[in-house]
């Protein structure tokens, strides 16, 4: 079914005010493409017809239309450097920090994927951080806690299952990770509970206010910010900001940048790889203050 500019621009704005995400011109076929089933089911003969519909309120089929309308794309050790970095710089960086405040407070390393989409990045993440804490003497599973969030309950519900193809298990896998982290069932992978049970799932839309998942040290949030519209995309990355600890560690997607936010990080470069650093507290006449 084809769409009028009219009803483009009345269904993009509407998904850019309920979700951040704003389709180009260039990519507008996307709603006649993905949309179509959609408009079938509700009985609608044209985008104008759903358009009607969808503005009067209705919860489900607002929902559906976000999860019609949001990308899902992902895989295990996706850009692989971010996850060398993580075991190599980030986690000890982390843990030595944490080690430093263990006689006032229980330490604990906290780690967000926003934007998991079916459950890779945050399961690459877990065993990223197994890999780490096997060679750790005083730090076990149970300090260090990963949180992982996306806008789409559907994609959520795929996450929490863990279950994977061959395809989408890929190559970057080793044979001892598949053996200590998988079990195959069926012609399929499916995570372990062990490291299953190491993430907590959230549904987040990261464009609403979401501060009471409180500070972390590390946050993933790669290939989301590049499709939201400019304010949008600069109030996610404030956000992300306030969440993150002193020193904490950002990673963005390889095409994605803090290019015209004016938002305060720093950029650190490590070989192949990058990420933004939150800049630490430092004292200023007594008083606490953050370090431009």
């Amino acid at each position: 079914m084809q769409i009028s500019d009219i009803e483009f621009t009345l269904l993009r704005d509407f998904l850019l005010k309920e979700t951040g995400i704003d389709i180009p011109e260039s990519k507008r076929y996307l709603f006649s493409t993905r949309m179509s089933d959609l408009l079938e089911k509700e009985r609608c003969k044209s985008f104008s017809d759903f358009f009607l519909v969808l503005t009067k309120g209705s919860s489900h089929l607002i929902r559906a239309t976000i999860e019609t309308m949001t990308t899902h794309e992902s895989s295990f050790f996706r850009d692989p450097q971010h996850f060398q970095l993580l075991m190599d710089t980030i986690l000890p960086a982390a843990a030595l920090r944490k080690d430093r405040q263990r006689l006032r407070i229980a330490p604990r390393i906290r780690i967000l994927s926003a934007g998991c989409s079916f459950g890779q990045e945050p399961y690459t993440i877990a065993i990223c951080v197994n890999r780490w804490l096997s060679a750790q003497s005083n730090w076990s599973a149970q300090d260090v806690s990963i949180t992982a969030i996306d806008i789409s309950t559907r994609a959520l519900e795929r996450a929490k299952l863990g279950v994977f193809t061959d395809l989408e298990l890929g190559q970057s896998i080793t044979d001892a990770d598949k053996e200590r982290f998988f079990i195959k069932q069926k012609g399929q992978w499916t995570i372990t509970p062990t490291l299953r049970n190491q993430i907590e799932f959230k549904c987040i839309n990261l464009t609403r206010p979401w501060n009471d998942l409180g500070k972390f040290d590390v946050i993933f949030c790669r290939n989301v910010i590049i499709y939201f519209a400019p304010d949008q995309k600069t109030q996610v990355l404030s956000q992300l900001r306030d969440a993150l600890d002193p020193d904490g560690a950002l990673f963005l997607g390889s095409m994605e940048s803090m290019y015209g936010t004016n938002i305060d990080f720093v950029h650190k470069v490590i070989g192949q790889s990058s990420y933004y650093e939150a800049p630490p507290i430092q004292t200023l006449n007594g008083d606490l203050s953050w370090k431009f």
